[in-house]
């Protein structure tokens, strides 16, 4: 089998790629508008539970202990990126997936249903 085929072959049942699941989805969200409304609720939730403040206090922390003059936009940017990432709230992360996940469903036929998520089952 070829590895630049479009489909995963699995007992001689072809099956589409996980990629292209990704983009057909992500296609989705974005023809809908459902993305720009996921990102008005993330950006709305971040500031309601004081991460965007804490965040904002790290950058002045790095800046502070570096000097305003030794830190590049880049720099502080590699900087904060993995810390803002690691503390966002789980629960924003699962009511995010909860969204993507009403909304997949309200598009698609029976058979593609998505159960609802178990949070406990994500690593968050």
């Amino acid at each position: 089998m070829s590895e630049n085929t479009n489909t995963n072959e699995v007992n001689n049942i072809n099956l589409p790629k996980v990629e292209d699941i990704k983009n057909s989805i992500l296609k989705k969200i974005i023809d809908s508008g459902e993305k720009d409304r996921l990102k008005e609720l993330l950006s709305d939730r971040l500031i309601q539970s004081g991460w965007r403040d804490q965040l904002k206090e790290h950058c002045k922390d790095i800046i502070r202990k570096k000097g305003l003059e030794k830190v590049s936009v880049e720099e502080l940017v590699s900087e904060i990126t993995p810390h803002g990432r690691a503390t966002i709230p789980s629960d924003i992360k699962v009511e995010l997936l909860e969204r993507i996940r009403l909304f997949l469903n309200s598009t698609a036929n029976d058979e593609d249903k998505i159960d609802p998520i178990d949070p406990s089952t994500i690593d968050l």
